[in-house]
């Protein structure tokens, strides 16, 4: 073997080893962009999930503050009606006290604002229930390690504008695991 053959075949396995390294360069980066998109995929599934509870919370809340003052009023009528034709005192006490205790639940449930929350919870919810469906569907086809990145920075763009958006989230409704 003359030194032009050695200078071939060193060259030719330098290439190969470049290449190797290269592919192992490439798939850690892919593995470790799937981990982050995985990583994504937790987070939204959890803030989904704490959203859901959080707008059934808040609805059942709104119903529970918003019954009361509904057969409270028929009541209130039907006693104011009952003290006018009889004047009685005690009566009018009564529909006096009912009057402020319907005011009281109502104002409260006005201040409160638990219709308007869950709203707000759901629409969390959605978006968050769309990235993770993207991003299931994303992993479930086939790409390149250009469109894994290309598709991880869209979702960690549309995580970050949902977080400033998104209504707060009591711990309480987090997932525990």
């Amino acid at each position: 073997m003359d030194e032009e053959d050695i200078k071939i075949k060193i060259y030719d396995e330098d290439k190969e080893e470049r290449i190797k390294q290269l592919l192992s360069c490439k798939s850690e980066a892919e593995g470790k962009s799937v981990k982050l998109l995985h990583k994504y995929l937790n987070l939204v599934t959890t803030k989904s999930i704490a959203h859901k509870k959080a707008e059934k919370w808040y609805s059942k809340a709104n119903r529970m503050l918003g019954f009361p003052p509904v057969i409270l009023s028929t009541l209130v009528s039907i006693l104011g009606g009952i003290e006018y034709s009889n004047a009685n005192n005690n009566i009018s006490i009564v529909v006096v006290s009912i009057s402020g205790l319907c005011a009281l639940i109502s104002g409260s449930n006005s201040y409160l604002n638990y219709s308007k929350r869950a709203s707000s919870h759901h629409e969390s919810s959605g978006h968050y229930a769309d990235i993770k469906s993207d991003i299931e569907i994303f992993l479930n086809s086939e790409y390149t390690i250009t469109e894994l990145v290309h598709f991880l920075q869209i979702q960690h763009e549309k995580i970050d504008i949902y977080e400033t958006l998104e209504s707060n989230i009591h711990e309480s409704f987090m997932e525990q695991k």
